[in-house]
């Protein structure tokens, strides 16, 4: 005990290192979880998956981009899709490192590169936005703000609470997607949200360095993100371009939920027109 708690006072003080013998040796990626690429045209599209997310929840979007013309690439965020001891092991930067990188190396091949963040995932697109650039983005329930309003405890508790069960019963009839949902959704995660809350924080403050056109889409039914989140980030970028989706169906997936096909069609568009008006200005 006494161990655990200098290594939690540890973890407070350095910032959360990853520690690779407390991943297990069996640790495998689980199927839905892996990392997608569609080839495609020459301009790409980051997909980034959310907080316990994993990629088959972006896998209609990214087909119907890529039968559009767009080369797409969904990675597996660290941590994500294999068991709660390695997502304990991850942390922001590791996630926003990953995104980032896949982004550079879109980049230096594709001739336009967008991105598209669900959830945390639209908290790292943020990010990437205000940084380096790309052509145009779409946060869709983009966890900039959320409803959750004790988030900011999360800091607070994580140098002495990991995780804690919660009862959960997973609704997929795939035991192998099963398995995956009660390893991640079985619990509440406050370290590795501690690490979302501050990632949070951040994106808020980069708002005003996004200059790209930036389609937002959130949903009236969703529980986690409130739909206020579309007008505090067109009050705050710097682009000239914004506009935003309200959905009044999804869920907080939108992206994988009863409106998926309006959700895909609405970031096609968005990514088509942007396209066109910069060939047009060229």
């Amino acid at each position: 005990a006494a161990t655990e708690l200098t290594e939690s006072f540890q973890w407070c003080w350095l910032d959360y290192h990853m520690k690779l013998a407390a991943i297990p040796s069996e640790t495998r990626v689980n199927p839905y979880a892996r990392a997608r690429f569609f080839s495609g045209g020459k301009d790409a599209v980051l997909i980034i998956h959310g907080f316990t997310g994993k990629t088959s929840e972006m896998v209609f979007l990214a087909t119907h981009l890529n039968t559009a013309g767009f080369t797409v690439a969904v990675p597996r965020l660290p941590g994500h899709g294999t068991n709660g001891k390695d997502f304990l092991q991850s942390n922001r930067h590791q996630w926003l490192r990953h995104v980032t990188d896949t982004y550079l190396d879109l980049r230096a091949e594709y001739e336009r590169v967008y991105v598209v963040g669900l959830s945390m995932g639209g908290v790292l697109a943020a990010l990437i936005a205000a940084q380096l650039k790309p052509d145009g983005i779409a946060l869709c329930a983009p966890a900039i703000l959320v409803s959750r309003r004790d988030m900011f405890l999360t800091p607070i508790l994580a140098p002495c609470i990991a995780r804690w069960k919660i009862p959960y019963e997973p609704d997929s009839e795939d035991p192998v997607e099963r398995e995956l949902q009660q390893e991640y959704y079985g619990f509440q995660w406050i370290r590795p949200a501690a690490q979302l809350y501050k990632l949070m924080k951040e994106s808020r403050r980069r708002l005003r360095d996004i200059t790209c056109p930036t389609l937002t889409i959130v949903s009236t039914e969703d529980t986690v993100v409130p739909t206020a989140v579309a007008a505090f980030i067109e009050k705050r970028v710097a682009s000239r371009h914004t506009h935003h989706v309200e959905l009044t169906q999804s869920d907080h997936v939108l992206v994988d939920g009863v409106e998926r096909e309006r959700v895909a069609s609405e970031i096609r568009r968005w990514f088509s027109e942007v396209r066109t008006e910069e060939r047009a200005e060229s």
